[in-house]
């Protein structure tokens, strides 16, 4: 069994190892320097260098608006199922949010830092939350087996990386992660992990794991759980070989342009600010195909 390198890490800027902090301390990126997570990695190859900056709680992201409603059930689905994080879930007696009492609560819990909830809501949630974790346990995964919400950071050719796993398990070598979704037909997910950059998050967490516990490399697994809450059907999820190839490359690609970018302090959009002449867009292959081809006219 493979060593567990981990630490509590109350105070001060956390380094390379795995840690058990707070998620919204995680989520404020503690680490000695700015760091790169995967998601603001897909910022950079899904949109631009700028919105990762943007985003990036270190650099311009200061500024947070309030969590959405979907993130906020989010959150609650979360600490239900791995059983950690419920004090960040703040529970308001009242049956919805029309009265002012309900809605001065509410502001009261999010400048706490909390996911605001009003009772009925929660208690469906937690029902939901039973639902799935008694499909998980069915599956074969036991989140209690392992350490939750585990926070990770490591070097990758000189950028410092981190993440936020789910479910560690050190010595099966195992990553799940849980991730809600809207629909659990893998011909969805197929989709919904690109769109959405699972992709990478896989690389960065096999990356991650596999750089702290060396014993490993080659060895870890990292599971998505897909589940849909209401219908409370979950489906374990693995990248294949070419999505996971292909979140191997999206995630080195996001390495290396962050790493230029913070060393030259340079963090450009889609049109670069030196740039005047307008971009000139051509035709996407299918619209072009379609009209030339004639496609257009088949009901005539």
């Amino acid at each position: 069994m493979p060593d567990d390198p981990f630490s509590l890490t109350p105070t001060g800027g956390i380094g390379v190892g795995f840690h058990d902090i707070p998620a919204e301390r995680y989520h404020s990126d503690p680490c000695e320097r700015p760091s790169l997570s995967h998601s603001i990695a897909v910022k950079i190859v899904s949109e631009s260098p700028w919105h990762a900056w943007s985003a990036h709680p270190r650099l311009g992201g200061q500024r947070h608006s309030d969590p959405t409603d979907v993130m906020i059930e989010g959150t609650a689905m979360h600490a239900l199922l791995l059983g950690k994080g419920l004090e960040r879930v703040a529970v308001i007696d009242a049956e919805n949010f029309k009265t002012s009492a309900a809605q001065e609560e509410k502001r009261a819990a999010l400048a706490r830092g909390e996911a605001p909830l009003v009772y009925p809501k929660f208690k469906r949630l937690e029902a939901q939350a039973e639902r799935i974790a008694e499909r998980i346990r069915e599956l074969g995964y036991d989140l209690s087996a392992g350490r939750n919400e585990v926070a990770m950071v490591w070097e990758s050719e000189g950028v410092l990386c981190r993440a936020m796993v789910d479910h560690w398990n050190a010595a099966e070598g195992l990553v799940v992660d849980l991730k809600k979704v809207a629909s659990a037909n893998p011909y969805d997910l197929e989709r919904a992990f690109v769109d959405y950059g699972d992709d990478v998050q896989d690389a960065a967490y096999r990356e991650g794991t596999e750089t702290l516990v060396p014993e490993l490399a080659g060895r870890v697994r990292v599971v998505f759980l897909a589940f849909e809450p209401k219908s409370g059907i979950v489906v374990p999820v693995q990248c294949g070989g070419s999505m996971a190839e292909l979140g191997q490359m999206r995630w080195h690609r996001g390495t290396s342009i962050w790493k230029r970018c913070v060393e030259a302090n340079r963090w450009p959009a889609y049109y670069a600010k030196s740039q005047t002449e307008p971009i000139r867009l051509e035709a996407p292959n299918y619209a072009y195909t379609r009209e030339t081809e004639g496609r257009h006219d088949v009901w005539i």
